[in-house]
């Protein structure tokens, strides 16, 4: 159900269903959650035709905390669980990004 309520999480919980999905290593399994997620939604009846904008929108929140990576924060210096950390919070810091975009530009449809 997460994935049909994508736009009503928070950041927080977004990283945590990106973790336990592990996109950062296995971006097919999040390709085939986003396909599932889709199908149960459009096998609902009066729904086949319908839009899933939830699909992109987990895509771009998906990519823009991919983007985070670790060599930024090894030339800061960082090491062991502190680059693990900063990963974390930059990764935060770009799907809050992005939530804020989504929010403005579907204010500005209105």
């Amino acid at each position: 159900m997460h994935c049909h309520k994508a736009f009503e999480l928070k950041a927080t919980t977004l990283l945590k269903i990106f973790n336990q999905l592990d996109v950062w290593r296995k971006p097919d399994e999040f390709d085939d959650f986003i396909l599932a997620c889709e199908a149960d939604y459009r096998g609902r009846l009066g729904f086949e035709k319908r839009d899933y904008p939830q699909a992109q929108y987990l895509r771009n929140v998906a990519e823009a905390a991919k983007a985070v990576n670790a060599k930024v924060f090894i030339e800061q210096g960082l090491t062991g669980t502190s680059i693990k950390e900063a990963i974390a919070k930059a990764r935060l810091e770009a799907i809050q990004k992005v939530k804020q975009q989504h929010k403005l530009d579907n204010n500005s449809d209105q």
